[in-house]
């Protein structure tokens, strides 16, 4: 078994970054919700294809072809603010 010796000074900073992080994300939850995004309309918000669809480009259980993955598209009022600069 190996230890790996880290620095109290290098613990703080890492603490920090994630806090910072989480912060982050949570500050685009929230702009989110106050500007409007709204869950996919094509995978009902689960981020997965439920059928195939254009002549099975996208396949059942694939990724979303509409959200790719996010579970939540633009709701048109930004026009994309929101992912540009917290995206």
């Amino acid at each position: 078994m190996s230890f790996i010796f880290v620095s109290r000074r290098l613990l703080k900073r890492i603490k920090v970054l994630n806090q910072l992080a989480s912060f982050v994300l949570i500050a685009k939850e929230m702009v989110m919700k106050i500007l409007g995004a709204k869950q996919c309309s094509q995978c009902k918000g689960t981020g997965v294809n439920l059928v195939d669809h254009f002549n099975g480009q996208f396949k059942a259980g694939g990724l979303c072809w509409l959200c790719r993955g996010k579970r939540e598209i633009l709701c048109g009022n930004c026009n994309g603010w929101i992912y540009e600069h917290l995206g």
